[in-house]
């Protein structure tokens, strides 16, 4: 009998993504910031309330350009939770900066609000809440900190699309926010993601980022007819890569967009997943505060226990086994075995 591996997800396809291709090649715009990157950004404008939403090429490139446009540099620190995606800290550390881990909490895997503000020292730039799995920070108390410090925060929302703290979007409360739109996330294009510009001094210069430092947007938009600013051509090239969303990925997204409501329902349904067949407690819960996204559980398990279930349940049918791993990031403790991340997953089988 031929087995067959349960794959990690399945791509979720509304049924317009074709005619949204040919519609893309009719108007022989298949580069980026045609008709569909604008429906995009109206959209996601409309969601979330930003100021400004640009799409990129991933959301590592959006938060690349938050890097960019906080002027992060050499000897900056920024603090961000020890359990991430490397893109987190990577983003920052390309301009010179240094990551300051800071552990997370027990009850959503976020960063640990309480231990902030003990991590902030003369250098620190920035504060980086990562929304786990689609469960919201404490904004409010970090935004606070962040106040009192004069830091800036950018949000990494990468699995946040279509989730609330208190009412309000993710990516859409601190001064940045950055979507990933990458093929296992709630809106996909693919590959893909967005800057979301929440303070509306920073969008000009964003947009001069993305075009590589020039400020063809805006020329385009017959705004301009001269050429742009030697420091912001200056800060463009430092950029090293367009960070612009091409027309085919930007089609996807928008036929995402399109049936946001039924592609969260039929979520919903998908997130019946083996992950509660293999744990007995899914360790992740949004709080009263927070909306969640319904595609993404996380849970506890044992990993010997959860391969003798799949053993004895699938017996005759062709299972090969559960395909795992950490889907946000490692875990990397700042302290002793016995308080990081690892310990606190050790604490929830």
């Amino acid at each position: 009998m031929k087995t067959e591996p349960i794959p990690f997800n399945r791509p979720y396809a509304t049924g317009k993504e074709l005619i949204y291709a040919a519609e893309s090649q009719r108007n022989y715009h298949l580069s980026g910031d045609g008709p569909f990157t604008k429906r995009c950004h109206a959209w996601i404008e409309d969601q979330t309330g930003c100021a400004k939403a640009l799409l990129t090429h991933s959301c590592t490139a959006a938060l690349e350009m938050a890097a960019l446009l906080l002027k992060v540099q050499p000897g900056d620190e920024v603090i961000m939770p020890s359990y991430t995606f490397v893109s987190t800290a990577n983003a920052f550390v390309l301009r010179g900066a240094k990551p300051i881990f800071v552990d997370i909490r027990e009850d959503t895997l976020n960063l640990d609000e309480t231990l902030i503000e003990s991590a902030i020292t003369s250098r620190t730039r920035a504060i980086v809440p990562v929304h786990y799995a689609g469960v919201a920070c404490e904004m409010d108390t970090i935004i606070a900190i962040a106040q009192r410090h004069g830091l800036k925060v950018v949000e990494d929302a990468a699995q946040g699309a279509m989730a609330h703290y208190n009412g309000r979007a993710l990516g859409a409360i601190g001064d940045l926010g950055a979507y990933s739109f990458h093929d296992s996330k709630n809106i996909i294009s693919g590959e893909g993601g967005s800057l979301l510009i929440n303070d509306p001094g920073l969008a000009a210069r964003a947009e001069i980022i993305r075009e590589k430092g020039t400020d063809r947007s805006r020329f385009f938009r017959g705004e301009v007819d001269g050429p742009v600013s030697s420091a912001d051509l200056a800060q463009g090239l430092r950029t090293q890569w367009p960070y612009v969303l091409y027309s085919s990925r930007a089609r996807d997204r928008s036929a995402d967009d399109s049936r946001c409501p039924q592609s969260k329902r039929n979520r919903r349904g998908i997130s019946l997943c083996p992950a509660a067949f293999l744990a007995r407690r899914t360790t992740l819960r949004p709080g009263a505060w927070g909306s969640r996204r319904y595609d993404l559980r996380v849970a506890a398990v044992d990993p010997v226990a959860a391969v003798d279930r799949v053993d004895a349940s699938s017996a005759g049918k062709g299972v090969r086994g559960v395909q795992g791993g950490i889907g946000c990031g490692t875990a990397c403790s700042l302290n002793s075995a016995a308080n990081g991340p690892a310990a606190t997953i050790a604490r929830l089988r």
